[in-house]
């Protein structure tokens, strides 16, 4: 289904999210992208959309991606590949490729470590620009594992009390399944609110709340130029509001976390475990004696 509706005198195009995610894919491989991950871009991109974080979607394909082909900043057909690995870790070399598709398969290696190992870590060098991190945090959660993805960038948010931006906005996602059916997912970035926040209200012509942004002597700015507005750790009462948010956020998953691993110590604790060169755990799962070790 597709529309037209006025924004700010202008007239928007609307679609549904099946004919957007091909119309991206399609775009994605007229620039040289495969089939297979220009599908998987194309799919990240949507995701973002439908999950209501628009400051990361659609809007952003062709300045942030395609763009970024045709200058020769973005490797189309990349060499995706693990440089270092052991049982349950990995760095993997993204070879410049869309960020998109070299976050998914390094996921998709970590899933493949955690189902042998019992857990799974994989770092990436040499990307760019992922996307949201909750779609790969709930590739994780899709296997009944608990994910976590998270990256740096560059120098976007002002130090609490600062005027000058050094901080990366480094966003985080964590997200785990849940007995009740609905699964936490928790997607942030660690500034009080991400730079595309700032393209939204700009794309909008909205204001943005006091204390998002930051002037160059460290004044709240309502400026919706977030280059111009770096992003703020500051302590507004606009800040505070996020912040509490964010934090009841962070408190939730410990939460989640403190009950997994109850349960999971719980069931080690009456789970006999085998014999081994190092002796063997007795039934209250203790630790092999320091003389049984040697």
């Amino acid at each position: 289904m597709t529309g037209t509706n006025q924004d700010q005198g202008h007239d928007l195009i609307s679609a549904s999210a099946d004919v957007l995610r091909e119309f991206a894919a399609q775009c994605f491989m007229k620039v040289g992208v495969p089939p297979e991950d220009a599908a998987i871009a194309a799919d990240v991109l949507i995701e973002s959309d439908l999950r209501g974080i628009e400051s990361h979607g659609a809007p952003r394909f062709r300045q942030f991606y395609i763009n970024g082909i045709k200058e020769g900043r973005i490797n189309p057909t990349p060499n995706v590949h693990i440089l270092h690995e052991a049982p349950a870790t990995a760095l993997v070399d993204g070879d410049g490729g869309l960020g998109m598709v070299v976050g998914y398969r390094a996921m998709s290696v970590a899933i493949q470590k955690a189902r042998e190992t019992g857990a799974g870590f994989v770092a990436v060098t040499n990307s760019r620009h992922f996307g949201i991190s909750g779609y790969y945090s709930t590739m994780a959660m899709r296997h009944d594992m608990i994910g976590i993805s998270m990256t740096n960038t560059g120098p976007l948010m002002v130090p609490t009390y600062g005027a000058e931006a050094m901080v990366g906005s480094n966003p985080i996602s964590l997200a785990a399944p849940t007995e009740r059916g609905t699964p936490f997912v928790l997607d942030m970035a660690t500034s009080l609110v991400s730079a595309g926040k700032f393209e939204v209200a700009n794309r909008k012509g909205a204001p943005v709340p006091e204390g998002w942004g930051l002037d160059p002597d460290g004044q709240p700015t309502p400026t919706r130029r977030w280059r111009a507005a770096r992003a703020s750790s500051s302590r507004s009462a606009v800040s505070r509001r996020w912040e509490a948010t964010k934090g009841m956020a962070w408190g939730r998953w410990w939460t989640c976390c403190a009950a997994f691993f109850r349960a999971r110590a719980r069931a080690m604790l009456y789970t006999p475990c085998p014999a081994t060169s190092l002796g063997r755990c007795g039934s209250t799962g203790s630790v092999p004696s320091p003389t049984s070790v040697r």
